[in-house]
């Protein structure tokens, strides 16, 4: 379950809105519309990555379940909250097509494993994509979202340890059947000066 999400209804459609702030502080209106934005853009990233890698996985004749990332959106909403005096008494949520909190769990699987490590392959150590979200359908399918991204410049968002985190994620990511049927490279030392 992931913490701070609600249901969010907006007329007939149900949504799952999570609160951005990492702290119990709250920070100004502003840094939380930009937190969500970013939260907003790696989701988009996200989705470019996983056509790509889609792509691969269809030229190399390998066999993926299903996996998608859904849409995100944006909501602000006006409330009398103690905690939201600072932000001008709205709170910030980063929605999405509704799904069971309870049934959000970490998303380690050989799909996700090799998903990271085709990032850090084409983006040449740059940037990564670790601690997927997500659910899995009673068909298989996987529905990915809320990935925290390292990055050289440390700016993708919540999370972004930087350099550091892109060594974690080398240091604990362990080849999957896909990297292994993809013919990634193993990662041992960094392919590029930076890392």
């Amino acid at each position: 379950m992931m913490p701070q999400t609600y249901q969010l209804q907006i007329g007939k459609i149900t949504s799952l809105a999570r609160r951005i702030d990492s702290t119990s502080a709250r920070q100004s209106l502003d840094d939380e519309r930009a937190t969500a934005h970013l939260e907003i853009l790696r989701s988009g990233w996200l989705k470019s990555v996983l056509k790509a890698f889609k792509d691969l996985a269809a030229k190399e004749d390998v066999s993926l379940d299903n996996i998608t990332s859904p849409n995100l959106f944006l909501a602000l909403e006006r409330t009398s909250s103690t905690s939201s005096v600072i932000s001008g008494g709205i709170m910030v949520y980063v929605c999405q097509p509704f799904v069971s909190p309870d049934d959000i769990t970490e998303m380690v699987s050989p799909i996700t494993a090799a998903l990271s490590h085709f990032l850090l392959i084409h983006s040449n150590e740059e940037h990564v994509l670790v601690g997927f979200k997500g659910v899995e359908t009673i068909y298989g399918d996987h529905n990915i979202f809320a990935p925290v991204s390292h990055s050289i410049s440390a700016n993708s968002g919540l999370g972004d340890l930087g350099i550091a985190g892109i060594k974690g994620a080398k240091a604990s990511h362990q080849c999957s059947r896909i990297c292994k049927d993809l013919k990634f490279p193993l990662l041992g030392p960094s392919i590029s000066s930076v890392v």
